[in-house]
């Protein structure tokens, strides 16, 4: 078999291997379709070349099954450039008409014996190899226009490999005629091309030079390797023996497939000493960085030894680390490096950027985002739908520019949940990192996401545990406090004022005080050990929200501060204990009331009805415009006895925390440094009275 009949079939075979991959994707986008349609029409005229190598009767069959193969890839061709960069539309469209003309005058000429003609087959030849050379070059003029890097990165291997191939195939041509020997680049260089253009469109994250030969050096000496192992575990067979050589193959294929893995990961290793030395050590910093993980449990240490991490590596000029907040209502900032990014990722205010990276689950690349966006401006504008896509790519593209990142690779859990997310971006270079070194720093964040679920499943037992033991010692530790707390009371009342002077009537007056508070802190506690008892009854939300506004009404009257309420009508009645949730907005209220300043302020609460998983839910949001809670104090706030009050007791949000559990609620905190915090109760809007809960 000749060189060319080999490169011929090599090369039928990896454009066929593009399609197949392309189709056994699920989900594929238009140009990725055509792209496929593409590689098939390929890989059939090159089946054809591989039966004109053979020569006689199939190479005369060859020839007239290339020229009419070879009349598709102008069309198929064409239609896969006008999707890959779509302001080339108009001019594809007009190109397209002239095509079909001259398509079907070309293929007339295919089955004639006309089709032997120099002159006409020179004008066959030459119509395909215009019409490829037309599209490079408006894609070249499209680069040299561009001013964004991403697309310049992306249109430059695109363009200038298209050239290069158009080259070979005339080389290959002349070389053909004049029988010279080189007759086979043009085969080689088409694959080579093909693959790198999948990579581009697969990921828009095309392979550097370098990266492209370390890799074809890889597959290269692998398949040379495994080729020899099959040759020596087979030659000896006779093939006329069908048993034997079928036993033979059987060897070669077992002893392949055990030796793949290793040999493998060895040749790779070789290779990337050679090619890819900062790769290498990327990886090899970021296996340490695994490594070092693995032993913290702190949050706040995870965040920053990634983003330092990073920062060392001189891999990146930016870094930060976001962590999903225990309300699950967005995402805060634990850490960064260089320029400092926006400090939270609301699930509201950003949820097409959330979105986009739950459903990528791997990283969300900023130039490939920039690609899509501009391909959406001149595909099928105007159409409704695809003017939501503009928008939610354009809000995305803001989202990663308030990150200050270029890419964002998130931190999956084992429920699939997005638990945080790494931002990477260097400033240097246009195209920081490849597809590889991304798998790699993905590895770090799948590591992350174990450090969150282990280190909240620790916190989690931790405070089981502290609270069982509490439980344990509660009643009783109440009670002996309680007994002499009232006999000290007691005793204390029994003295006469009148026969105390001013000093000691003072001490009697804190005496009495004092004892009065640690009552007040037992009974607290109390109340906070002890199991709920239900007095639930249909219940107007609304007016018990009216009635406890009104008795902070003397503390708005004579300053600036303003208690709002929006209340929603369509809020039903529901079954609830009117005093224990009446109890809750006291002490929420309470607590605004505190945090914002002495003059001034503004605590607005707020209710409506929402759905989740179809069941109805009150929501009631108690905002104020205060300092804001900080993160260490937010995490603890529903804790017993943790305060930050110079006299409180630590119990008021705590027991608050129980009543709403009592009605099978939720209430939860947010809160952003100097912007104020919120606190949102969601109730069930319960059809029937729950059962009796005895203590």
């Amino acid at each position: 078999m000749t060189i060319l009949a080999q490169t011929s079939l090599l090369s039928a075979l990896i454009t066929g291997s593009i399609a197949f991959s392309i189709f056994l994707r699920g989900r594929r986008t238009k140009a990725q379709s055509y792209f496929a349609y593409f590689n098939i029409n390929l890989c059939a005229a090159l089946l054809a070349t591989f039966l004109i190598s053979l020569g006689d009767l199939l190479g005369s069959i060859g020839l007239h099954s290339l020229m009419l193969l070879s009349l598709g890839l102008p069309v198929t061709g064409l239609r896969f450039f006008a999707l890959f960069l779509p302001d080339l539309e108009k001019a594809v469209s007009r190109m397209l008409g002239i095509c079909y003309p001259l398509t079907v005058v070309f293929a007339g000429i295919a089955v004639t014996p006309l089709s032997r003609n120099l002159i006409l087959l020179s004008a066959h030849i030459a119509y395909v190899l215009l019409i490829f050379t037309l599209c490079f070059l408006f894609i070249f003029l499209r680069y040299q226009a561009s001013e964004k890097p991403g697309e310049r990165t992306r249109l430059r291997p695109v363009g200038y490999g298209g050239f290069i191939v158009i080259t070979l195939i005339i080389l290959d041509l002349v070389s053909y005629q004049l029988d010279w020997p080189y007759v086979f680049l043009a085969n080689i260089g088409l694959a080579v091309y093909m693959y790198y253009t999948l990579q581009i469109l697969l990921t828009v994250h095309a392979f550097d030079i370098s990266e492209l030969i370390g890799k074809g050096v890889v597959l290269g000496v692998l398949s040379f390797v495994l080729a020899m192992i099959f040759w020596l575990l087979t030659f000896w067979a006779d093939t006329k023996q069908i048993g034997s050589f079928f036993f033979s193959v059987l060897v070669a294929s077992i002893v392949i497939l055990i030796l793949y893995d290793p040999l493998k990961h060895e040749v790779e290793a070789r290779a990337a000493e050679f090619f890819f030395r900062q790769k290498r050590e990327l990886r090899i910093l970021i296996e340490r960085l695994r490594r070092d993980l693995v032993n913290v449990i702190d949050l706040e240490k995870t965040a920053r030894i990634i983003v330092t991490t990073l920062e060392r590596s001189g891999r990146a000029t930016h870094a930060s680390f976001y962590l999903l907040r225990e309300d699950g209502s967005g995402y805060e900032r634990l850490s960064w490096a260089g320029k400092q990014p926006i400090y939270l990722i609301e699930k509201g205010r950003h949820a097409s950027f959330l979105q986009n990276l739950q459903e990528s689950l791997g990283p969300v690349i900023k130039q490939d985002l920039e690609f899509r966006y501009t391909s959406s401006l001149f595909h099928l504008r105007g159409e409704g739908e695809n003017l939501h896509e503009e928008e939610r790519l354009l809000e995305i593209l803001r989202t990663l520019e308030q990150l200050h990142a270029d890419y964002s690779l998130p931190c999956i859990g084992s429920d699939q949940e997005i638990l945080g997310f790494i931002n990477l971006k260097d400033d240097r270079f246009e195209d920081s990192y490849s597809q590889e070194e991304l798998s790699f720093i993905m590895m770090v964040a799948a590591q992350a996401a174990i450090t969150i679920e282990n280190s909240r499943i620790f916190e989690q037992v931790k405070e089981r545990e502290r609270l069982a033991a509490l439980g344990e010692m509660s009643a009783g530790l109440a009670h002996e406090i309680r007994n002499p707390l009232g006999a000290i009371k007691g005793a204390a009342q029994l003295l006469d004022p009148k026969n105390l002077d001013e000093s000691d009537r003072e001490m009697l007056s804190i005496i009495l005080e004092e004892v009065d508070r640690l009552n007040s802190v037992v009974s607290q506690f109390l109340d906070y050990a002890r199991p709920m008892r239900s007095g639930f009854e249909l219940t107007d939300i609304h007016q018990i929200l009216k009635r406890t506004s009104q008795l902070f009404d003397a503390e708005f009257a004579d300053t600036q501060r303003k208690l709002t309420l929006h209340l929603d009508e369509d809020v039903p009645l529901i079954y609830a204990d009117a005093e224990k949730l009446k109890q809750v907005f006291i002490n929420l209220i309470r607590n605004s009331l505190e945090a914002i300043e002495e003059n001034n302020g503004h605590i607005a609460i707020t209710t409506h009805l929402t759905h989740e998983h179809e069941a109805p839910y009150i929501e009631l949001i108690f905002d104020d415009d205060g300092p804001g809670i900080p993160l260490a104090v937010m995490k603890n706030l529903f804790i017993p006895f943790f305060t930050t009050k110079d006299k409180g007791t630590g119990l008021g949000l705590s027991i608050c925390q129980r009543i709403i559990e009592s009605h099978d609620g939720t209430i939860q905190v947010q809160s952003s440094p100097e912007q104020g915090a919120r606190f949102v109760i969601r109730l069930p809007v319960q059809r029937t009275p729950p059962p009796r809960i005895d203590p």
